[in-house]
């Protein structure tokens, strides 16, 4: 009777550590499938993972000729939590409208690699408008007030502060 309990209990410990793992692969690979159908347009993700709807109108938005789509698609990839920081650099890059650029610099803000966030947009600062320029402020000093200060100061001096943005 014993050898049977000891049995079951390793049969129900070997499926439970199954469904487990399995979770979590499913989990973890779904995340990656997503967000690089996404922000890298592979279409090879359609194949393991039927994507919502969501998530086909937010790459067709990000890749509009449009620029109040393209922003709606910005605004769909914060909704959807998938702020990929080299993704927004790239496309600040290649965006030419001053709002949509800020957009992406204010959306870079709430990225998941807060380091990477904040190196991004330190990368950005430089060449940028002012308009821009004010809000990859307040995007470093929500990421990170003491570095955002350190920023500034090497930046524009000791004479201004984070008071200006």
């Amino acid at each position: 009777m014993k050898k049977k309990t000891y049995k079951n209990a390793i049969v129900c410990a070997v499926v439970l550590s199954a469904l487990a793992l399995g979770g979590l692969v499913g989990t973890a690979t779904g995340n990656i499938l997503i967000t690089r159908l996404l922000t890298r347009g592979m279409r090879l993700g359609l194949l393991f993972y039927k994507p919502a709807f969501h998530f086909f109108v937010t790459g067709r938005l990000l890749d509009s000729p449009d620029e109040m789509r393209r922003l709606e698609g910005y605004y769909s990839l914060l909704d959807s939590g998938r702020v990929e920081v080299p993704y927004l650099i790239e496309r600040y890059r290649l965006e030419s409208s001053t709002y949509v650029k800020r957009t992406i610099v204010w959306i870079m803000g709430y990225a998941e690699d807060r380091d990477e966030a904040f190196d991004g947009l330190s990368s950005l600062y430089r060449d940028a408008v002012p308009e821009v320029k004010k809000e990859a402020m307040r995007s470093l000093n929500r990421i990170n007030t003491e570095n955002a200060r350190k920023f500034i100061e090497s930046q524009i001096g000791k004479t201004r502060g984070l008071a200006d943005f």
